[in-house]
């Protein structure tokens, strides 16, 4: 990605909103802002994890498992799950 230090003068309208379409990637939505006590407001780009999928990335053996799977694709096993109103998930074959 190239780098630049151009800067870029970008005015609040009536409201103090900003629109950012002059900086930054496209690809990025979100951002984490962090007012400096000079004024400074740094814009870090962020994605949002769900709660329960950040408690399984905080277990070492989980990213473990992802880990490999993801550097050994030929031991991956496909299974065919049942679906449909009827299904008994209590008494799952």
């Amino acid at each position: 990605m190239k780098s630049t230090t151009e800067e870029v003068l970008i005015e609040l309208d009536e409201r103090r909103r900003v629109y950012l379409s002059k900086v930054g990637r496209a690809t990025d939505k979100r951002y984490l802002v962090r007012t400096e006590p000079d004024g400074t407001m740094i814009f870090t780009p962020a994605s949002v994890v769900p709660s329960n999928v950040l408690r399984l990335l905080e277990r070492p053996d989980i990213v473990a498992a992802i880990r490999h799977g993801q550097a050994h694709p030929e031991e991956a096993v496909s299974l065919t799950l049942p679906d449909g109103p009827d299904l008994d998930w209590e008494n799952a074959d």
